[in-house]
């Protein structure tokens, strides 16, 4: 991550940083957090790349937001908008004046996560479990896989898949603690960000990645081998055919 930079030109602070891929302003007077894509960067290896599925994982996490919002009262921001500017994709949404919880004081985490598991297996993987279709993806039309299965696969393209039953339940794809905003006093939970990898796929998709920071996780290559075959159709039933251009469907 970049160094954090201001704003000077309002009357007020707004702080600005990217990453290798987003940039991100927040500005705390109008309430907005804006996430903008960075089409276009260099890697560590002085190589002008562009990240996977970019524009996509922006649209998806807009569209998550407003869908979460409308169908539970699973704790996210309020999508305000969405554009494009000079070609790269942005989504506005509410600020949320929280701390990530791996970055919590010490004094407070551990009761922070267990208020946040509380929270995820009592009140948000019940309500996405209920988010049932019959089609895989993501709701912006695309099957965009969790990121751990993205960095380690060598298929980068999935093809959506149909089953006569429901089986797909919705997921976060990345419960992590990096992704869960909570008060800085009492570690509660205020909201459940970063919906780019959400989507229709099976429950073992959603790990209990919120238990322990990031770094404390390692590559499971057995899990990453399973879910690439659930993506490929290999251990679906007989039932399940390739889908090319059909929408998700939803019931709650």
């Amino acid at each position: 991550m970049q160094s954090l930079q201001t704003v000077p030109a309002l009357p007020y602070t707004v702080e600005k940083w990217e990453t290798y891929e987003r940039s991100y302003t927040v500005d705390p007077v109008r309430g907005e957090f804006r996430k903008t894509e960075i089409p276009h960067n260099v890697n560590i290896y002085g190589k002008q790349t562009r990240p996977w599925k970019s524009a996509a994982r922006m649209k998806n996490e807009f569209l998550t937001l407003q869908f979460i919002r409308q169908f539970t009262n699973i704790p996210v921001p309020k999508p305000i908008y969405m554009e494009e500017l000079d070609g790269a994709m942005s989504i506005v949404v509410e600020y949320i004046p929280g701390v990530p919880l791996d970055e919590l004081p010490d004094t407070i985490r551990a009761t922070a996560v267990e208020k946040a598991t509380r929270l995820i297996e009592d009140n948000v993987l019940p309500q996405l479990r209920k988010l049932t279709s019959r089609h895989n993806g993501s709701l912006s039309g695309e099957v965009i896989s969790p990121r751990r299965v993205q960095e380690e696969s060598t298929k980068q393209e999935w093809s959506r898949i149909e089953s006569l039953e429901p089986r797909f339940h919705f997921c976060h794809n990345d419960l992590a603690q990096h992704n869960i905003l909570c008060d800085p006093q009492s570690g509660e939970v205020l909201a459940i960000i970063d919906w780019e990898y959400a989507g229709y796929y099976e429950s073992v998709f959603e790990k209990p990645f919120w238990l322990h920071p990031f770094h404390e996780h390692s590559i499971d290559k057995e899990e990453i081998s399973k879910l690439e075959s659930l993506l490929s159709g290999t251990q679906s039933d007989r039932e399940c055919a390739v889908l090319q251009d059909d929408h998700p469907q939803h019931s709650t």
